[in-house]
């Protein structure tokens, strides 16, 4: 749930699912990568229109719609294969690395991401994957520099904030997870998650039992 999502810590149950789309679910993923990838890649010169004259991003124009058509098996398998040839195409790296690390490829996930930021500056969702696959490969102290740099940007959409404060809780940072989460609440008053949250990461923090009851209180009334 989104809720779960508030609440990943190293000893949690929460199954090892990107928590970069735990807002989304897991059978919104084709979409996510389609839709945020795709904008990303409109962004870019030489795409669609110049797809003539862009190779790379004509085949990456290809891998979208076999992501769209939910055929992600191929879509990563041609997105590996064009790198052989593309290996400077920032936006397929992006692509690559998105793909690797819903497939729980984690390690493949940070090579891939790290290719693509050092070729094109990297949008949020991108750099939330980054940050989960670090942390999931141990690299604690880079996973939390690209957490804490997406909770203190005010442009950081609404819906990656569970992720990052999720992501913050993992690394132990529950100060840091709470403050997202009390922002969130700031800027979405009616969120309930947000709510259960905060509520979490305070008694993590060993604050009064009290203080969590009344963030618990809202969240059963938004609920």
């Amino acid at each position: 749930s989104v809720a779960t999502a508030f609440a990943f810590t190293r000893n949690s149950e929460v199954p090892p699912s990107r928590l970069t789309s735990v807002l989304l679910k897991s059978d919104d993923a084709i979409a996510f990568i389609e839709t945020e990838s795709q904008s990303h890649f409109d962004s870019e010169p030489g795409t669609r229109e110049g797809d003539a004259m862009n190779p790379g991003g004509d085949i990456l124009g290809r891998c979208f719609e076999l992501a769209g058509a939910g055929d992600l098996d191929a879509a990563g398998d041609l997105a590996e294969l064009a790198l052989a040839d593309e290996g400077d195409n920032g936006p397929l790296w992006r692509f690559v690395g998105l793909l690797r690390n819903r497939s729980g490829d984690h390690a493949g996930a940070s090579d891939a991401l790290a290719t693509a930021q050092a070729l094109v500056p990297l949008d949020p969702t991108a750099s939330c994957a980054l940050a989960e696959s670090l942390a999931r490969t141990g690299r604690s102290v880079p996973a939390c520099m690209v957490y804490q740099a997406l909770a203190t940007d005010g442009r950081c959409p609404e819906g990656l904030m569970p992720a990052i404060a999720a992501g913050l809780g993992f690394l132990g940072e529950f100060e840091q997870a709470l403050d997202v989460c009390v922002e969130l609440i700031r800027r979405r008053p009616d969120h309930a998650e947000a709510h259960f949250g905060a509520a979490f990461y305070l008694r993590r923090l060993g604050r009064p039992l009290e203080t969590a009851m009344a963030y618990v209180a809202r969240a059963h009334a938004l609920a």
